[in-house]
């Protein structure tokens, strides 16, 4: 990490994908972390795994990615997180999230231990999803790191998974985020939990435009900032008062071959343009041009690090740390 990154932690589910031709390492905090990690940045990861083959995979991405290790916990009863991917015939892929997997069980106490030297820092960055505060015990050991880094700003990316988490306990946490990131389908969800009334964006706005239905929704939760990206649309920026302070359009992809972990992707980038202090306009701008590129390989994460480097040079991104 550059002297000028503010540290980031990176907090949920590591898993596997289990397709029939084979596991793909996965989860959209991993994926995340992984690409912080990719543009030398070092994110400290909280998550669970198993002591199984599925959690040695993603053992070896903690390696390959220089990832610090203090946050990553091993569980000798839950295996790893695993999703089994199902294909339907003309219909694709049906996921099947399983339940009582490891990163459900995210000790509290074990991921204080871990926030040693960094839970107070002023500028720290969390970001978290919904997934893995599904369970008690993980619900339980975010909300004591939240608790234990005052001064840190939250980013929360909904991600919302049909059927993994109550409704209530998603809303508190999209309360509570200082930066709020959804697509345009969980805009609506969660405009609905709030009980706003109105018409929600479903493409990017001018910028400068003001919207009573997103200043309806600001007004019932704390964020300073709303982040709704629009796939091909491209992505808008609002502000407490419901302004539109900055809207795109996607980056074109000439040789598209899936959206697997383009949200994860846009994530990350504005994760790294507020950690280096980027201009918020020209880091969405980034996240959207890596997103296009994410979008032009086969799942969320590069097969070689490799892909990392002339991002890295484009925007004088510090060298990849040592693996600890």
């Amino acid at each position: 990490m550059t002297r000028s990154a503010l540290p980031l932690l990176v907090f949920g589910e590591a898993l596997v994908d289990d397709f029939a031709d084979g596991p793909v390492v996965g989860g959209a905090p991993f994926n995340v972390a992984r690409h912080l990690a990719g543009l030398g940045l070092s994110p400290r990861v909280l998550t669970r795994i198993g002591r199984d083959r599925y959690g040695a995979l993603i053992e070896h991405d903690f390696q390959a990615y220089a990832l610090p290790r203090a946050g990553l916990q091993i569980d000798d009863h839950l295996p790893t997180g695993q999703v089994r991917v199902h294909e339907v015939a003309g219909q694709g892929h049906r996921f099947e999230i399983l339940r009582d997997q490891a990163y459900d069980a995210i000790d509290a106490s074990d991921a204080l231990t871990a926030l040693a030297g960094i839970s107070q820092s002023p500028g720290l960055l969390l970001y978290h999803g919904t997934l893995a505060a599904r369970a008690a015990p993980s619900r339980a050991a975010l909300q004591a790191c939240i608790d234990a880094c005052p001064q840190a700003r939250v980013f929360v990316d909904l991600n919302w998974r049909d059927g993994q988490i109550d409704v209530a306990t998603a809303a508190g946490l999209s309360a509570r985020a200082d930066t709020l990131k959804l697509n345009e389908q969980e805009l609506l969800r969660v405009g609905s939990w709030f009980g706003v009334i109105g018409d929600l964006p479903m493409r990017p706005p001018l910028s400068g435009t003001r919207l009573s239905a997103v200043n309806a929704l600001m007004s019932r939760i704390a964020a300073r900032q709303l982040i709704v990206t629009y796939g091909a649309e491209g992505y808008a920026r609002f502000d407490r008062d419901g302004v539109c302070v900055s809207a795109g359009r996607a980056s074109p992809q000439s040789q598209l071959v899936d959206t697997v972990g383009a949200g994860d992707a846009f994530s990350a980038i504005t994760l790294a343009g507020i950690a280096l202090d980027w201009p918020l306009s020209l880091t969405l701008q980034r996240a959207a041009e890596f997103a296009s590129a994410v979008c032009g390989l086969r799942g969320a994460v590069p097969a070689t690090l490799d892909f990392y480097t002339p991002w890295r040079a484009a925007w004088a991104l510090p060298p990849r740390a040592a693996t600890p």
